[in-house]
């Protein structure tokens, strides 16, 4: 003998917006008012709808608190926006009465800018690798500098020769694909960093046979 199963309410409140669930409510006051399967609701029909009525009207006053401080908050910015331009305007007047001077500039309340950190020259780059991974081409890669714009790469066939090292390729990323090889060949490569101020110095060379 099979029992079926007892069927349960699903009200889903914990899921659902507040305008979900006073909708949810009217549809059920709706439908419970003068239902002769349920006589004598409880709570009474008139407590439930006194319950959504004190919703209703508590998500009311949010939203329009809500709408409320959206509107202060874009008055705050205006008004910001132009409390910094006439700062600014103010502070380029008593840049340009004091001439530089930085006693001058504190008198007026004002603080004074830290002088720029010239730049240092970057390191030299480490760990140069070299892999012949396609005909006549070397793969380079090497760890990224700190403050490195770009890359310098140059490339010798006879390294007993300081004066023969040429510029192969220059590189924004910290690798580089070297073309044009000849087949067979042997090549050294060095890589230096540049940055604002200036070249550093040269990488240790990688070598690498042309396939």
């Amino acid at each position: 003998m099979t029992t079926s199963k007892k069927a349960k309410v699903k009200l889903n409140l914990k899921g659902s917006s507040i305008e979900e669930k006073l909708i949810l409510a009217r549809q059920i006051v709706q439908a419970l008012t003068a239902n002769e399967h349920f006589p004598t609701p409880f709570p009474s029909l008139e407590i439930v709808g006194s319950t959504i009525g004190e919703l209703d009207k508590a998500f009311a006053e949010v939203k329009q608190a809500r709408q409320t401080v959206s509107t202060r908050l874009s008055i705050l910015e205006d008004k910001s926006s132009e409390f910094d331009s006439v700062m600014n305007q103010l502070a380029a007047y008593v840049e340009s009465t004091a001439k530089g001077d930085e006693v001058k500039i504190k008198l007026a309340g004002m603080n004074v800018k830290a002088p720029k950190t010239p730049s240092a020259i970057p390191s030299a780059p480490v760990n140069l690798q070299a892999v012949a991974a396609n005909e006549k081409e070397i793969e380079l890669s090497w760890e990224s500098v700190k403050g490195a714009k770009s890359y310098v790469v140059q490339l010798t066939s006879d390294l007993s020769k300081d004066d023969s090292w040429s510029v192969a390729i220059i590189s924004t990323k910290a690798r580089a694909t070297i073309k044009n090889l000849e087949s067979g060949k042997k090549y050294w490569f060095k890589v230096a960093a540049i940055a604002s101020a200036g070249q550093s110095a040269w990488s240790h060379p990688a070598t690498k046979y042309a396939i």
